[in-house]
């Protein structure tokens, strides 16, 4: 039985919900511009490192991109926030090791950010995007 992402990125949505920093968040990048402070969990990559007898034992990564106009001001209070609502969802996240049970654990060594901009429409934003590493055992089991 294959093991889908959905259950977990449910859980990571839930998580910047609870952190109280967002007007909204979504699964999946917006295609129109977002209320301001919006954050998304988007699918980036996986792969399978290993295997077991039973079956694999995947690397998926997701990235959570945080956006806050980039207009505001004062402007150095943008970069203050991008780090203080960082280290909030890192904490949260690497809290709840297993993602409520819907992975083996997060990957701490493996995940890390970078900033940025996009603009959705005419808004632009300052971006944060956090790459979150997971491992999942068993992911996909092997039939005789």
């Amino acid at each position: 039985m294959t093991v889908l992402l959905k259950p977990t990125l449910k859980v990571i949505q839930s998580h910047l919900e609870a952190s109280g920093y967002f007007k909204s968040t979504g699964i999946g990048e917006p295609r129109q511009p977002p209320d301001s402070p919006h954050a998304c969990v988007v699918v980036a990559r996986g792969s399978n490192p290993t295997t077991t007898l039973n079956g694999s034992i995947e690397r998926r990564v997701v990235i959570i991109r945080l956006y806050t106009d980039w207009l505001a001001e004062p402007i150095e209070d943008i970069e203050f926030w991008i780090d203080e609502v960082r280290a909030k969802v890192e904490e949260d996240l690497f809290g709840d090791f297993t993602l409520g049970g819907t992975v083996r654990n997060i990957e701490p060594t493996e995940s890390g950010w970078e900033t940025g901009s996009i603009t959705i429409g005419s808004t632009i934003y300052r971006t944060l995007d956090y790459t979150l590493s997971m491992t999942i055992d068993d992911s996909s089991t092997y039939a005789p």
